[in-house]
């Protein structure tokens, strides 16, 4: 038996672009890792140096057909999983699937749970991130959101350029069919955008206050929006705020912070924003919503 984690991407890029940037080391240095070792061939290296929780590692090619299937040995605190990534065109663009499969008895299991007990969790964490830095280095003029190793464990700080109005970005963080765009995974979606007000995303775990959005403490419309949020006592901030930059475009600013404890669910909260953030980028940019290019992990046994 074994556990298997699966989600695709969908990639504004040709196969062959994709594919190089998967394979040679000068540009997975650019969105993936500071240094990489890649022998291009059965048996080959595949060494990363990243501050990408998983990747960093011995790894060992194990098939390669070139421009369509890559094949991976990928070593988590030096044990071996399997790694498989898939290149097809979609349409003119690029449909990458990544799979990962570990043994049951795999020696690491804890390491890889994530804080919610999802025995794959912390692989879900490490390809949704490692994805949007992918589509960022391909899409974008550089990569946004790349992780950094410095910096608070217990506090998460973000920011990215949007090539749209500070208008624009603020209504898709407080108007509800706009926030369901980048955040496919609400269910009732509840805002009043005033002090006091509700900020909920409708989930179970917000009834149980054990995550998610609660009360807005702090509400300057067309600038910030500052909330609760679940999950420990007293309990953590989230805030949100937008500036006009050069060219009509907008800075936007992201923190979470009032941690107490546990670096590890920080660093999970701190993968999770950056691909909530990555996902309003793209909505307000291209009017497109997360599932219309990112597929939903599936998790399995075989």
């Amino acid at each position: 038996m074994s556990h298997v984690m699966k989600r695709f991407v969908l990639i504004e890029s040709p196969v062959n672009q994709v594919w190089s940037s998967l394979t040679e080391p000068t540009r997975l240095s650019k969105w993936l890792c500071r240094k990489a070792d890649v022998q291009l061939e059965a048996g080959g290296n595949f060494h990363l140096e990243s501050t990408v929780p998983h990747a960093s590692g011995k790894h060992r090619v194990s098939l390669v057909e070139p421009e369509r299937l890559f094949n991976l040995e990928w070593m988590i605190h030096k044990h071996p999983t399997q790694v498989s990534l898939f290149l097809e065109n979609f349409q003119g663009i690029t449909r990458l699937t990544a799979t990962h499969e570990v043994a049951d008895d795999f020696p690491a299991l804890e390491a890889i749970r994530d804080s919610m007990g999802n025995v794959t969790g912390g692989l879900e964490y490490l390809w949704c991130y490692a994805f949007i830095l992918l589509k960022s280095y391909l899409r974008d003029t550089q990569t946004q959101l790349r992780l950094e190793s410095e910096g608070d464990p217990l506090n998460i700080e973000w920011q990215t350029t949007i090539a749209s109005a500070p208008a624009d970005v603020f209504r898709a963080l407080i108007e509800p069919e706009k926030v369901k765009k980048w955040n496919p995974y609400c269910e009732e979606i509840k805002i009043q955008p005033q002090q006091g007000g509700r900020y909920s995303f409708g989930w179970k775990s917000e009834e149980a206050g054990t995550d998610g959005p609660d009360r807005i403490v702090e509400f300057k419309d067309g600038h910030m929006v500052t909330y609760t949020w679940h999950g420990q006592e007293p309990k953590t901030l989230v805030s949100w705020s937008v500036e006009p930059v050069e060219g009509g475009n907008t800075r936007l600013h992201f923190s979470h912070s009032g941690f107490l404890k546990d670096p590890k669910i920080v660093l999970e909260y701190k993968l999770g924003w950056a691909h909530f953030i990555y996902a309003l980028k793209m909505f307000v940019e291209t009017k497109q919503a997360m599932d219309d290019w990112n597929g939903r992990m599936e998790l399995g046994s075989r």
